[in-house]
């Protein structure tokens, strides 16, 4: 089976936007150029596109879609971790953000969530668990696009290499992170699920 992931595109976020709400964070100019160029680089038509429930992965496939006349089909699994509620973020910054995020890293507790729609880590990873195990069950249609988002795919490979099917621990969180550091995909970057 060739599943082919695809990171969306730059996203405001991904520029230090002020925070939106995860599902309609847009991309950014520079976003929405690499979305027009991606499709130079898919020759062939997909069998079906893949999509999140949030906007970039959308914008990011749009071009692709309509080049090859394709509705997407939209997976939940595939949506990206949402650290803190929007409650909790509303009007911060990139720059204003990081302290947070920071701080959530180096704690480290894949139970704790913050904020009004917020995920834990072990949510997030079970989240991804439903998508590993369409993939794994062949529930996915061969050769197909999927746009997804780039915390989700480094879950993804990590749980993938480790077969980590219990809940995390915070020793594992941490070496997730360690893995993160080397394993986090570019915009628009693409890669062979396996």
């Amino acid at each position: 089976m060739s599943i082919t992931f695809i990171r969306h595109a730059q996203s405001e976020a991904n520029t230090g936007g002020v925070s939106k709400p995860n599902p309609i964070i847009e991309l950014s100019p520079l976003g929405q150029q690499q979305a027009l160029e991606l499709v130079t680089k898919i020759s062939q038509k997909p069998a079906r596109v893949y999509v999140s429930e949030f906007l970039r992965t959308h914008q990011t496939a749009a071009p692709i879609l309509d080049q090859f006349s394709l509705q997407p089909v939209i997976l939940p699994c595939l949506n990206e971790f949402n650290v803190f509620g929007f409650d909790i973020i509303e009007g911060m910054t990139g720059a204003q953000r990081l302290p947070l995020a920071k701080r959530y890293w180096k704690a480290c507790d894949p139970d704790t969530s913050f904020g009004l729609g917020a995920q834990s880590f072990n949510e997030f990873c079970s989240q991804v668990r439903d998508f590993i195990t369409l993939f794994t069950q062949g529930e996915l249609v061969d050769n197909s696009l999927v746009f997804g988002h780039g915390m989700w795919f480094s879950v993804f490979s990590w749980l993938q290499e480790t077969n980590i099917t219990h809940s995390v621990s915070s020793t594992e969180m941490k070496e997730f992170f360690s893995y993160l550091r080397e394993h986090h995909p570019a915009n628009c970057s693409q890669h062979i699920l396996r």
